[in-house]
């Protein structure tokens, strides 16, 4: 994957002259990739799976709460205050 770098009038730099950051990023990218069988990791067992699969269960009820209660709290404070008339 060849890039161009495009000087201040819009041409190419050369042709095939790679950009640094196509470079930088093709690099990054390449490192991330998993090696190998493509796990990427070591196996776990079903129930290391299982326990994590409970404690993110639990995470999603909590913020599912906190998401609830945020809501709630901004149409409270979104409401227009009624105005005191000085009698």
């Amino acid at each position: 994957m060849a890039y161009q770098r495009q000087n201040r009038h819009g041409s190419g730099g050369g042709v095939g002259d790679p950009c640094p950051a196509a470079q930088c990023l093709e690099g990054a990218l390449r490192a991330a990739r998993p090696k190998g069988d493509g796990g990427g990791g070591a196996k776990r067992s079903t129930e290391q799976l299982e326990a994590e699969n409970t404690r993110l269960r639990r995470e999603n009820d909590y913020l599912r709460q906190q998401r609830d209660i945020l809501k709630k709290t901004l149409g409270i404070l979104s409401e227009p205050q009624p105005t005191l008339s000085a009698d």
